[in-house]
């Protein structure tokens, strides 16, 4: 019962975060409502457990635990690999730009002093 207690906490707190970063527009509308679903359906399966008992059988789980820790390490793995592909196209976006702002403060000293 403690540890049901303490995820609901952790549930209404990550919630209250994605909430709180959309209204700052630090997150969209659309992840606002992707994470209070995954942290409502988090605080479902935490207060019944025993939903979970019709997929732990069929898929042939020993307990509901490790089903849960499988979801999790792929729940990981996979925005582990989307926040790695997000990382690289900033990074390229910034490389260019820093190229390009480089090109024009090298370019502009020529031209003024050319002006002269």
């Amino acid at each position: 019962m403690f540890i049901q207690v303490v995820a609901l906490l952790f549930g209404c707190i990550m919630a209250y975060f994605a909430y709180f970063n959309d209204k700052r527009k630090e997150i969209s509308l659309e992840g606002m409502i992707f994470w209070c679903l995954v942290w409502i359906a988090f605080i479902g399966v935490a207060l019944f457990p025993s939903i979970l008992d019709p997929i732990v059988e069929t898929l042939s789980f020993t307990r509901a635990f490790d089903l849960l820790v499988i979801l999790a390490f792929g729940f990981l793995v996979t925005f582990t690999f989307y926040n790695y592909i997000l990382l690289s196209k900033v990074r390229k976006k910034l490389e260019r730009l820093v190229q390009r702002i480089a090109k024009e403060r090298v370019i502009e000293p020529r031209d003024s002093k050319s002006k002269r």
